[in-house]
């Protein structure tokens, strides 16, 4: 996903990470239906934790490595893209096991009842 060189180059620091969030988000969206199912219960099976957090944990360095192709345009490089990898796919992991309304801001959902869709 994150590995064809051709596909950032000549791209701006700024594009670079935005385009890559935009191909993670697109990844949770097209497993969306299998990822709400695997989310819940990835704590406490043991052999989808492993996995799940083996691939976790490839993609978050391949996201570093792309982020880190701009390392001279930001300070500590290395630990801003972790940073930002960990925050985004923390909020792909809310946001697909309990919809996009779990992380609106609070007035916008005022009397509204949340849903999955």
């Amino acid at each position: 996903m994150l590995e064809d060189d051709a596909r950032w180059s000549g791209l701006a620091p700024g594009e670079v990470v935005a385009d890559a969030v935009r191909e993670i988000a697109a990844n949770f969206r097209r497993h969306s239906a299998l990822l709400r199912s695997v989310i819940p219960i990835s704590g406490a099976h043991e052999e989808v934790y492993r996995r799940g957090g083996a691939y976790v944990r490839d993609l978050g360095d391949r996201f570093v490595a792309l982020v880190m192709r701009q390392a001279d345009a930001v300070d500590d490089a290395d630990a801003a893209a972790r940073a930002a990898f960990t925050m985004l796919f923390s909020t792909l992991v809310v946001r697909t096991a309990y919809g996009p309304a779990s992380c609106a801001p609070s007035q916008m959902l005022a009397g509204r009842r949340l849903s999955r869709r």
